[in-house]
């Protein structure tokens, strides 16, 4: 399995003290949709403004690897050597199939090898893609870690709030997933404000 953007499997383990291995499946599915609720609860997708391309000279290819997707410059007025380094974690959007987040796994002149797969898409597709790089606050792992274990060990998914006794607890609805409000109020100091 390749590594995830924000946290690796391995890493929540670590995080939240897990030693066994009959998780590990969920915890790796789990983490892109942690991911995605970060970003919808808080607006923030953490990207530099100062380090990015914007440009619709830009064609998404296979790699050699099945596991490597492979990104191609095709325009002299562009490096990606300037604004990204390997280990970046990189946010591409305006592509018609290749939206989301990246790992560079190498970085030359004229290129990119991701860890991840991309779709195969042209630049003549009509789209004007945006590359990002992104900065996550160091904190945002132990977070994430947290929403992750939250997740894989939901048993109160779809309630609102349960008591037994004199013990209650109550949930929060983000979207499609319920995290307690300690967890989602980790996370209000990244919030963005949304502009309509």
């Amino acid at each position: 399995m390749s590594t995830t953007v924000l946290t690796a499997t391995s890493s929540v383990k670590m995080l939240l003290n897990i030693t066994s291995t009959t998780k590990d499946d969920m915890i790796t599915a789990m983490i892109p949709k942690v991911i995605d609720d970060i970003n919808y609860y808080t607006n923030n997708w953490f990207l530099q403004s100062t380090r990015y391309i914007y440009t619709n000279d830009i064609n998404f290819s296979t790699g050699s690897s099945i596991a490597a997707g492979l990104m191609t410059l095709e325009t002299t007025g562009w490096t990606f050597t300037e604004d990204f380094r390997a280990g970046d974690t990189i946010y591409i959007s305006g592509t018609k199939f290749n939206d989301g987040y990246y790992t560079c796994a190498t970085v030359g002149s004229s290129s990119i090898v991701t860890n991840e797969i991309m779709i195969t898409e042209a630049s003549t597709s009509g789209k004007l893609p945006l590359i990002n790089r992104v900065d996550f606050p160091r904190d945002l792992e132990l977070i994430a870690s947290q929403m992750v274990g939250y997740k894989v060990n939901q048993e109160y998914q779809g309630k609102a709030s349960e008591s037994i006794g004199d013990y209650s607890i109550s949930y929060i609805t983000l979207g499609t997933a319920n995290y307690p409000p300690n967890i989602l109020n980790s996370l209000n100091k990244y919030k963005l404000i949304r502009m309509f």
